[in-house]
């Protein structure tokens, strides 16, 4: 009897099918009152719209729709293909995956023996094609893990294992392709939801006492560069409508200005003065927040102060030149702000410093070792200090 053979029992009763339908549904009802209830402790899927902003749109709907939906899918439900290499390039592709996502190696030695058992040594195929369906599905759900922050990462995982529930049921009842052809549609709803249909739609024209300003949505097709040029008498952004905003404030010692993005679109902000005397730029971003229809919410958190250990080392620190870039420790603290969300706080005395840095430096993704390599390269020492408090405004739709 094969594993395919049990399409019959599968038919029969439906479980996975109403059990996927129902997790399914729990897991959008949840995340949807919860981001509701507590709109300052999540942001669904900011992970994921993190790493898919630095890619353009056209590729972006690539690595969703067609990445996702086939190498996913020969990942969690490649099982079900009738030959036998679907058991191994599943089995493979699914190590694959999560030592990738995790990078733990302790992980990987805790899964890969469970997975092994269930796939190639149980022989009861009744009680195999249960424990398939649950584990891949579980494991599905999981992998998504780093898509999401706070409580939406239960709630979204579990609407994860619904739907692979469901996509399994569709794989036993029709045939492997249809799984793909389900994932597919599934990404595209999705898509089309932060895209197409998002609700931050608004294009206008508005002005102050001292500028003229013009948003206009940049189609979610459209490549764009993300840049935002900011100068006395004029300002050019393309990006999302939030980021754009965060850019907008004066720099301030203690308040921090981040962002949450909801969706994919971008937009493109020109803005002029109207006079020689410059664009008043803490107006523009009330004006920007008001027409817009952007919420600000304000929390506190203990902050990171920056200390110049070592100005020798900070002033004589060489650089190579293809890679040097003249700046100053203002410029600096807002770039560590923006890359790495730390809510770093500047003494006045410390603002007008300039040195020479290496613009390589921010391609360091782990914060803890951009920290270390800023205090040995530069003498500059970022600290928490439990007496400082930052004031933390998060940038919302």
């Amino acid at each position: 009897m094969t594993l395919i053979s049990f399409e019959k029992i599968i038919n029969k009763n439906k479980i996975f099918l109403y059990l996927g339908i129902f997790a399914y549904l729990i897991g959008i009802l949840l995340s949807y009152l919860f981001s509701n209830f507590s709109p300052q402790e999540t942001t669904q899927q900011q992970p994921l719209f993190n790493l898919l902003q630095a890619f353009p749109p056209l590729f972006v709907y690539f690595l969703i729709l067609i990445q996702a939906s086939v190498i996913e899918e020969f990942a969690f439900r490649g099982w079900m293909i009738k030959r036998k290499f679907g058991k191994y390039l599943s089995f493979s592709l699914i190590i694959i995956f999560f030592y990738i996502g995790f990078g733990s190696l302790l992980l990987i030695l805790i899964i890969t023996p469970i997975l092994f058992v269930v796939f190639f040594i149980l022989k009861n195929e009744k009680i195999r094609l249960v424990l398939l369906i649950l584990s891949t599905s579980i494991l599905f759900g999981l992998m998504h893990y780093h898509n999401y922050e706070s409580w939406a990462k239960l709630f979204s995982i579990i609407q994860l294992i619904g739907l692979s529930l469901i996509l399994c049921y569709v794989g036993l009842r029709f045939g492997f392709i249809y799984t793909i052809l389900g994932h597919f549609i599934n990404n595209l709803i999705a898509l089309s939801m932060l895209t197409l249909f998002a609700n931050s739609n608004y294009t206008c024209e508005f002005e102050g006492t001292t500028y003229n300003a013009k948003i206009t949505k940049i189609s979610s097709l459209e490549f764009s560069d993300q840049a935002i040029w900011i100068f006395s008498d004029s300002i050019s952004a393309n990006g999302y409508i939030t980021q754009i905003a965060s850019e907008l404030p004066s720099f301030n010692n203690t308040i921090i200005y981040f962002y949450s993005i909801t969706d994919l679109n971008r937009y493109n902000l020109i803005v002029t003065q109207k006079s020689n005397d410059g664009i008043n730029k803490d107006q523009l971003f009330k004006d920007y927040i008001k027409y817009t229809g952007l919420n600000l919410d304000t929390a506190y958190s203990e902050a990171y102060v920056l200390d110049i250990t070592d100005t020798l080392k900070l002033i004589n620190h060489s650089p190579p030149p293809e890679t040097t870039q003249e700046t100053h420790i203002q410029s600096l603290t807002t770039s560590i702000r923006s890359i790495y969300e730390l809510p770093l706080i500047l003494d006045d005395d410390y603002i007008d410093y300039s040195f020479s840095l290496d613009w390589k430096l921010f391609r360091i993704k782990s914060s803890e070792e951009f920290v270390d390599r800023l205090k040995n390269e530069y003498g500059i020492l970022l600290t928490k200090d439990s007496t400082k408090k930052a004031t933390i405004i998060t940038i919302r739709e």
